[in-house]
């Protein structure tokens, strides 16, 4: 039989943390400690790797202060400053290409209007910069049949409009792909075939201005075996249950432990052998059934990033996953989300010694993401219509008939309540996929 470790222990029964006035024994005090020191590493513990490209950041002379542009936004898009949620918390967008898209309408605004987006992740020119050098190396690390598009689409009536040195600029940052031209009665099809079918909805807009589609996918396997298992509740709540379908994952992983969330790392295998350590699928779950909404309010980007550097240099180990079956798919409008969150979108500069606009306006900014996961592993494989669950009271036994009693129970890691997901690319550490899975 495998060694394995010792299965997870049941989550306390609240994600509050314990008074500092409480009375503790020995051990308890000794375990504390352990706690704080883990804590203390989140908050104030050096990074324990160099720091990879995936920082992309402006450095202050004064201070050496690392602003993680990346790492700003996509918890920005969790809280549905960016990304239009759904209303049951659950959510998936793609970090990198919406990030482009941002950049590109950065490039068109006044420098007032530029200010409110610097608040928001702290977008600069010099962080847009380095931003593109991080989007060409992983465009060329990412095999089909996963894809990362994004583009900038210009009617072919308005390209006089669009100024040289805007055109240069963005083609000089990501490539000379970035900004095209496509007939209107060609472009559905355009979209629908580069995004890898996940835009499937797009509407053209009627104005004539600058267009932005970005999506990502992402194909991956498990390197670790796999069985079903029978449907047992999915917590949302500690009142409120639903039935789930489940999958034994046996395999690698990585696994850290704060006060607050557990989170686990579990490598996948991307194309051919040679890009086997090309992909992550990183889960962070709150202790506390009802601590989503708090650890996605709470995350910080130094946090988030510090996570992903420790995790990334942890020795795996064999370990025994409980997963659920689910998939997840986003395809949204952002410029209106982008405007509640102030962002002037017409606010147009001028070009060099020139009073007219550098470009059109942008009149549309489209995203989507979709992800599946299941005993085959990642992939962007949608079925029709998702699957209606069955709501149940939270005292629900799986025990009571539902479980064949020839399968084993035990499990160091049940995801059995909403938590965060993160499809990562190892080599900068960089989200490729974020969401929050909350049945």
């Amino acid at each position: 039989s495998s060694d394995l470790p010792e299965p997870e222990p049941d989550p306390p029964p609240s994600h509050s943390t314990v008074p500092a006035s409480a009375p503790t024994t020995g051990n308890q005090s000794c375990c504390m400690r352990l706690l704080d020191r883990v804590a203390a590493f989140f908050h104030h513990g050096p990074p324990a790797l160099p720091v990879p490209s995936s920082v992309v950041v402006n450095t202050k002379e004064d201070g050496k202060k690392l602003e993680l542009v990346l790492e700003r936004w996509t918890l920005a898009c969790f809280g549905n400053e960016l990304i239009p949620g759904r209303q049951n918390l659950s959510i998936v967008f793609a970090p990198l290409p919406t990030l482009a898209l941002y950049s590109l309408l950065y490039l068109t605004l006044a420098e007032k209007a530029r200010k409110r987006m610097r608040k928001i992740c702290a977008v600069s020119e010099k962080s847009i910069t380095s931003h593109g050098p991080l989007v060409s190396s992983i465009l060329s690390s990412i095999e089909p049949p996963s894809t990362l598009f994004f583009r900038v689409f210009v009617d072919r009536s308005q390209l006089s409009s669009v100024h040289d040195s805007w055109t240069e600029t963005a083609q000089s940052i990501f490539g000379n792909k970035i900004v095209v031209s496509v007939e209107r009665e060609a472009l559905p099809n355009y979209i629908l075939r580069n995004s890898n079918e996940i835009l499937f909805h797009t509407i053209i807009p009627t104005m004539t201005g600058l267009m932005g589609v970005a999506s990502a996918s992402v194909v991956a396997e498990w390197f670790g075996k796999t069985s079903p298992f029978p449907s047992r509740p999915f917590a949302l709540t500690y009142r409120e249950s639903q039935i789930h379908e489940y999958f034994v994952l046996v395999g690698h992983s990585r696994r850290l432990t704060s006060p607050l969330y557990t989170a686990w790392w579990i490598d996948l295998r991307s194309g051919e052998e040679s890009s086997a350590d090309q992909m992550s699928l990183v889960l962070m779950r709150p202790f506390g059934r009802g601590g989503i909404l708090r650890l996605r309010e709470d995350l910080r980007p130094r946090q988030l990033h510090d996570l992903l550097i420790y995790l990334r240099a942890e020795n795996s180990r064999e370990y025994r996953l409980l997963l659920p079956r689910l998939q997840l798919h986003s395809e949204a409008e952002m410029l209106n989300k982008w405007r509640l969150s102030g962002v002037e979108v017409s606010a147009l500069r001028s070009g060099p010694r020139s009073t007219h606009p550098i470009s059109p306006p942008f009149v549309s900014a489209v995203h989507g993401a979709t992800i599946r996961i299941d005993e085959m592993g990642v992939s962007c494989t949608l079925e029709d219509e998702e699957k209606p669950h069955n709501r149940l009271p939270h005292s629900y036994s799986p025990l009571d008939g539902s479980l064949d009693r020839l399968i084993d129970p035990n499990f160091h890691f049940r995801a059995d309540s909403p938590y965060l997901l993160f499809i990562v690319h190892v080599p900068t550490l960089v989200p490729i996929i974020s969401g929050c899975y909350a049945g």
